[in-house]
């Protein structure tokens, strides 16, 4: 089931601030695949999902860019 939380919710800031801390800049994306954050929120327990950058998810050509 698809879930839409609030701009000022509060889990989002709390893990936005977090991201912050380590220098690195969050960045809201709309996702269209189920996730474990789906079934949360369908039972009343707020939860997110945070990306790790991968590209073609699920796909022999999966990657994840490195900036190291």
């Amino acid at each position: 089931m698809p879930f839409n939380l609030s701009e000022d919710n509060k889990v989002i800031r709390d893990i936005e601030e977090a991201i912050s801390k380590t220098n690195l800049v969050p960045e809201r994306v709309l996702s269209y695949g189920g996730s474990d954050a789906n079934s949360y929120n369908g039972r009343g327990i707020e939860a997110v999902n945070i990306g790790i950058g991968a590209q073609n998810p699920h796909s022999n050509s999966e990657f994840i860019l490195s900036k190291i």
